[in-house]
């Protein structure tokens, strides 16, 4: 399957995106400038009277282009953001929406061609950016999200978004071993959760594991509630069900324990492999979900709330020696954190 928006432009991409764009100039003096590949163009308006850069870009010229601070643009159903240097290129189709991580198009080139400096940034085709065909500005976040899951399973790092200001200068991208051949891949319809996606994103882009399996419990825990909300529909619509009855299986369903929410909800998402990786990491003790289960509840106290006097351990970090039993349960709470999202998660239609 071949991308609709290369990953890597010939000629090279330029400043102005010269070469790939065309300019069309108006007769009040505007300019048009068009991007064939995807039918997008946006008007920019003279301000001066020499210069070739006397033209600006105004939002109020352009309804529907709206900047992203200085981290990227949403141009009509277009998306784009500048990220940090990834080691590898890669594209993901998904139900009429296609993401490309790859090089900056021509189009952020032109867009940003007011605050680029290449003495400081280098050439546009060492900028990379994620690439969103099919979205507007009012799901650019969802795509981002959708799409760093996505490359986090293929290639075990989450891409992170990086503003063309200061903050580039010290880019500190993955420029490690060479690009290996990029493919578009056909992925399920995009997920339309942001909440539990962006607790996700964190839990596997933040560095401190401690931190991160905070951020990836709450997506279990996000997602244990939902599950109850069915509980509460299938009571409500269970004609077999007595007046008496019903009272009494809603007052169980409110006072059901958070506890018991966690335990059904890893239960159900756990496989077979997900147990065996905690136990081959010494962190349960026997091949069980349910041991999965309790002892994953146990360690979230201890790094939430841990009290000695309530029976939970209370940890805490080493100042010398980076590596902690978080450092393992990470591992196992990413998958179970994923599968939940790709369990549960609402998709589009």
């Amino acid at each position: 399957m071949t991308p609709t928006i290369p990953f890597e432009f010939w000629p090279p991409v330029e400043p102005r995106g010269e070469g790939h764009l065309d300019i069309l100039t108006e007769a009040d003096g505007t300019r048009r400038i068009k991007w064939e590949l995807i039918g997008a163009e946006y008007n920019t308006r003279r301000t001066r009277s020499t210069e070739e850069t006397s033209f600006t870009v105004s939002e109020s010229l352009n309804p529907s282009l709206e900047y992203h601070h200085y981290a990227g643009y949403s141009l009509g159903r277009f998306t784009e953001f500048f990220i940090h240097q990834v080691p590898h290129f890669a594209g993901f189709s998904m139900k009429g929406i296609e993401v490309t991580f790859g090089v900056a198009t021509p189009l952020a080139a032109s867009l940003f061609d007011s605050v680029y400096y290449e003495k400081y940034f280098g050439a546009w085709d060492s900028i990379y950016s994620i690439r969103i065909y099919g979205l507007g500005k009012d799901d650019a976040e969802l795509g981002f999200a959708n799409a760093a899951m996505l490359y986090h399973d293929l290639h075990g790092i989450s891409p992170r978004p990086v503003s063309l200001d200061l903050d580039f200068l010290w880019e500190d991208g993955d420029q490690s071993g060479e690009q290996i051949a990029a493919e578009m891949r056909v992925a399920t319809p995009l997920i339309e959760d942001i909440i539990p996606l962006r607790f996700l994103y964190s839990g596997l882009s933040m560095a401190d594991d401690e931190a991160a399996c905070i951020w990836l419990y709450k997506v279990i825990e996000y997602y244990s509630t939902q599950t109850n909300f069915k509980a509460f529909r299938d009571v409500r619509h269970d004609g077999s069900i007595s007046d008496a009855d019903y009272i009494k299986k809603v007052t169980e369903l409110v006072t059901k324990e958070e506890k018991g929410l966690i335990y059904r909800l890893v239960r159900e998402v756990a496989s077979d492999e997900v147990v065996a990786l905690a136990h081959s990491l010494n962190l349960i003790p026997s091949l069980s979900n349910r041991d999965l289960a309790d002892r994953l509840y146990v360690f979230r106290n201890s790094i939430v709330h841990g009290k000695h006097s309530f029976g939970f351990d209370l940890k805490s970090k080493s100042i010398i020696d980076p590596y902690t039993d978080s450092t393992d349960w990470r591992k196992v709470l990413g998958v179970i954190a994923q599968e939940s999202v790709r369990k549960y998660g609402k998709r589009a239609i």
